[in-house]
Protein backbone atom coordinates (compact mmCIF):
# COMPACT_ATOMS: atom_id res chain seq x y z
CA UNK A 1 0.00 0.00 0.00
CA UNK A 2 0.96 3.28 -1.08
CA UNK A 3 2.03 5.60 2.10
CA UNK A 4 0.24 8.72 2.93
CA UNK A 5 1.91 11.54 0.41
CA UNK A 6 1.03 14.06 3.36
CA UNK A 7 4.42 13.67 4.87
CA UNK A 8 5.61 15.15 1.68
CA UNK A 9 5.92 19.35 2.22
CA UNK A 10 3.16 21.27 0.02
CA UNK A 11 5.71 22.94 -1.50
CA UNK A 12 6.63 19.95 -4.15
CA UNK A 13 3.50 19.58 -4.98
CA UNK A 14 2.92 18.26 -8.69
CA UNK A 15 -0.28 19.85 -9.56
CA UNK A 16 0.34 21.67 -12.75
CA UNK A 17 -1.17 25.28 -11.65
CA UNK A 18 0.84 25.36 -8.16
CA UNK A 19 4.03 23.93 -8.30
CA UNK A 20 7.14 25.44 -8.92
CA UNK A 21 8.01 25.09 -12.83
CA UNK A 22 11.29 24.34 -12.01
CA UNK A 23 9.83 20.92 -10.11
CA UNK A 24 7.48 20.11 -12.61
CA UNK A 25 10.39 20.71 -15.52
CA UNK A 26 12.28 17.72 -13.09
CA UNK A 27 9.78 15.35 -13.29
CA UNK A 28 8.68 15.85 -16.35
CA UNK A 29 12.59 15.18 -17.25
CA UNK A 30 12.60 11.92 -15.15
CA UNK A 31 9.43 10.55 -16.80
CA UNK A 32 11.74 10.50 -19.73
CA UNK A 33 13.22 7.42 -18.59
CA UNK A 34 10.13 5.39 -16.68
CA UNK A 35 11.11 2.76 -19.00
CA UNK A 36 14.51 2.59 -17.92
CA UNK A 37 15.53 0.44 -14.83
CA UNK A 38 18.20 2.02 -11.71
CA UNK A 39 17.94 3.45 -9.08
CA UNK A 40 18.07 6.97 -8.03
CA UNK A 41 21.08 8.33 -6.47
CA UNK A 42 21.36 12.06 -4.94
CA UNK A 43 24.69 13.32 -3.66
CA UNK A 44 23.35 15.89 -1.39
CA UNK A 45 20.64 15.49 0.40
CA UNK A 46 20.74 18.47 2.41
CA UNK A 47 16.85 19.28 3.63
CA UNK A 48 15.53 16.93 1.62
CA UNK A 49 13.40 18.70 -0.90
CA UNK A 50 14.26 16.86 -4.01
CA UNK A 51 14.48 13.20 -2.78
CA UNK A 52 10.67 13.79 -1.04
CA UNK A 53 10.03 15.53 -4.93
CA UNK A 54 11.00 12.28 -6.13
CA UNK A 55 9.21 10.05 -3.86
CA UNK A 56 6.28 11.93 -4.37
CA UNK A 57 6.48 11.36 -8.08
CA UNK A 58 6.87 7.65 -7.55
CA UNK A 59 3.76 7.84 -4.92
CA UNK A 60 1.29 9.67 -7.23
CA UNK A 61 2.22 7.29 -9.74
CA UNK A 62 4.46 10.01 -11.88
CA UNK A 63 7.29 8.07 -11.84
CA UNK A 64 8.92 4.36 -11.64
CA UNK A 65 9.39 2.73 -8.60
CA UNK A 66 12.79 2.69 -7.64
CA UNK A 67 15.44 2.21 -5.02
CA UNK A 68 16.53 5.63 -3.41
CA UNK A 69 19.95 6.53 -2.56
CA UNK A 70 21.04 9.71 -0.53
CA UNK A 71 24.57 10.58 0.12
CA UNK A 72 26.11 13.14 2.55
CA UNK A 73 28.33 13.81 5.00
CA UNK A 74 25.44 15.12 7.28
CA UNK A 75 28.81 17.06 8.89
CA UNK A 76 28.40 20.44 6.82
CA UNK A 77 31.05 20.62 4.15
CA UNK A 78 34.62 19.35 3.31
CA UNK A 79 37.40 21.71 2.56
CA UNK A 80 37.00 24.49 -0.03
CA UNK A 81 39.28 24.20 -2.98
CA UNK A 82 40.62 27.32 -4.76
CA UNK A 83 38.12 26.51 -7.34
CA UNK A 84 35.39 27.38 -5.10
CA UNK A 85 36.02 30.89 -4.64
CA UNK A 86 37.11 32.56 -7.69
CA UNK A 87 33.71 34.34 -8.09
CA UNK A 88 32.30 37.84 -6.22
CA UNK A 89 29.41 35.67 -5.14
CA UNK A 90 31.52 32.93 -3.63
CA UNK A 91 33.48 35.23 -1.82
CA UNK A 92 30.10 37.33 -0.68
CA UNK A 93 28.92 33.49 -0.01
CA UNK A 94 32.12 32.46 2.45
CA UNK A 95 30.96 28.97 2.69
CA UNK A 96 34.02 27.20 4.97
CA UNK A 97 34.18 23.75 6.00
CA UNK A 98 31.54 22.34 7.97
CA UNK A 99 28.99 25.12 6.31
CA UNK A 100 25.37 23.73 5.41
CA UNK A 101 25.76 21.28 7.83
CA UNK A 102 21.89 19.22 6.95
CA UNK A 103 21.17 17.03 9.95
CA UNK A 104 21.01 13.13 9.58
CA UNK A 105 17.06 12.67 11.00
CA UNK A 106 15.57 13.71 8.55
CA UNK A 107 17.05 11.06 6.21
CA UNK A 108 16.20 8.72 9.06
CA UNK A 109 12.60 9.35 9.38
CA UNK A 110 12.20 9.18 5.34
CA UNK A 111 13.44 6.25 5.25
CA UNK A 112 11.52 5.01 8.19
CA UNK A 113 8.38 6.20 6.91
CA UNK A 114 8.24 4.57 3.35
CA UNK A 115 10.48 1.63 4.98
CA UNK A 116 7.01 -1.06 3.81
CA UNK A 117 6.63 0.69 0.13
CA UNK A 118 10.68 2.06 -0.79
CA UNK A 119 13.92 0.98 -0.30
CA UNK A 120 15.99 3.71 1.24
CA UNK A 121 19.63 3.66 1.32
CA UNK A 122 21.76 6.30 2.77
CA UNK A 123 25.34 6.41 2.77
CA UNK A 124 26.88 8.95 5.56
CA UNK A 125 29.66 10.63 5.68
CA UNK A 126 32.10 12.40 3.05
CA UNK A 127 31.96 10.98 -0.50
CA UNK A 128 35.59 9.63 -0.55
CA UNK A 129 34.47 7.04 2.08
CA UNK A 130 31.04 6.29 1.14
CA UNK A 131 30.32 6.29 -2.67
CA UNK A 132 32.96 3.18 -3.48
CA UNK A 133 30.07 1.25 -1.26
CA UNK A 134 27.42 1.34 -3.78
CA UNK A 135 26.82 -1.26 -5.89
CA UNK A 136 24.11 -0.95 -7.90
CA UNK A 137 22.88 0.86 -11.37
CA UNK A 138 21.87 3.95 -11.67
CA UNK A 139 18.71 5.60 -13.77
CA UNK A 140 19.43 9.01 -12.34
CA UNK A 141 22.14 10.77 -10.96
CA UNK A 142 21.28 13.54 -9.20
CA UNK A 143 24.75 16.17 -7.82
CA UNK A 144 23.47 18.75 -5.74
CA UNK A 145 26.85 18.64 -3.59
CA UNK A 146 28.28 22.31 -4.67
CA UNK A 147 32.34 22.33 -4.19
CA UNK A 148 34.38 20.81 -6.53
CA UNK A 149 35.90 18.14 -5.05
CA UNK A 150 32.34 16.55 -3.92
CA UNK A 151 31.65 17.16 -8.29
CA UNK A 152 34.79 15.85 -8.90
CA UNK A 153 34.44 12.76 -6.21
CA UNK A 154 30.94 11.99 -7.11
CA UNK A 155 31.49 11.96 -11.29
CA UNK A 156 34.37 9.75 -10.69
CA UNK A 157 32.43 7.17 -8.55
CA UNK A 158 29.40 7.17 -10.11
CA UNK A 159 29.08 8.09 -13.86
CA UNK A 160 30.24 4.04 -14.72
CA UNK A 161 27.47 3.22 -12.64
CA UNK A 162 24.87 4.81 -14.43
CA UNK A 163 23.51 2.71 -16.95
CA UNK A 164 22.97 4.02 -20.81
CA UNK A 165 20.42 6.26 -21.35
CA UNK A 166 20.56 7.56 -17.72
CA UNK A 167 19.94 11.02 -16.71
CA UNK A 168 22.71 13.08 -14.70
CA UNK A 169 21.46 16.34 -13.50
CA UNK A 170 23.32 18.99 -11.79
CA UNK A 171 22.46 21.45 -9.16
CA UNK A 172 25.15 23.83 -9.64
CA UNK A 173 26.52 23.98 -12.89
CA UNK A 174 26.92 27.31 -14.04
CA UNK A 175 25.91 28.31 -10.05
CA UNK A 176 27.98 31.74 -9.50
CA UNK A 177 28.03 30.76 -6.01
CA UNK A 178 29.98 27.71 -6.01
CA UNK A 179 31.85 27.76 -9.37
CA UNK A 180 34.17 24.92 -8.40
CA UNK A 181 31.13 22.62 -9.51
CA UNK A 182 31.07 24.26 -13.38
CA UNK A 183 34.81 23.51 -13.52
CA UNK A 184 34.64 19.86 -11.84
CA UNK A 185 31.98 19.02 -14.60
CA UNK A 186 33.28 20.89 -17.32
CA UNK A 187 36.59 18.80 -16.56
CA UNK A 188 34.96 15.43 -16.81
CA UNK A 189 33.16 15.98 -19.59
CA UNK A 190 35.43 17.82 -21.94
CA UNK A 191 37.27 14.77 -23.63
CA UNK A 192 33.42 12.60 -23.76
CA UNK A 193 31.64 14.46 -26.50
CA UNK A 194 28.18 14.83 -23.97
CA UNK A 195 26.12 17.74 -24.47
CA UNK A 196 25.31 19.48 -21.95
CA UNK A 197 21.69 20.59 -22.18
CA UNK A 198 19.53 22.72 -19.44
CA UNK A 199 16.37 21.88 -17.80
CA UNK A 200 14.74 24.84 -16.18
CA UNK A 201 17.45 26.29 -14.39
CA UNK A 202 19.45 23.26 -14.02
CA UNK A 203 21.48 21.40 -16.36
CA UNK A 204 21.88 17.61 -17.38
CA UNK A 205 23.04 15.00 -19.47
CA UNK A 206 22.25 11.60 -21.20
CA UNK A 207 24.72 8.68 -20.47
CA UNK A 208 25.26 7.48 -23.93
Amino acid sequence: MTPPISYIPSNVEFNLHKTKPSYFKRIKLFQTINDLKGDYFECGFGGGTSAKLLIQGITQGMLTKRDVCVADSFEGFPELSEYDKTTEESKKRNAKKGSLFAPLQPALDLKKHFKKYLNINIFKGFFEDTLHKYKGTIAILFLDCDLYISYKISLEALYDKVCPGGIILFHEYKDKVFPGATVAIDNFFKNKNIEIEKNGKMYYVIKP
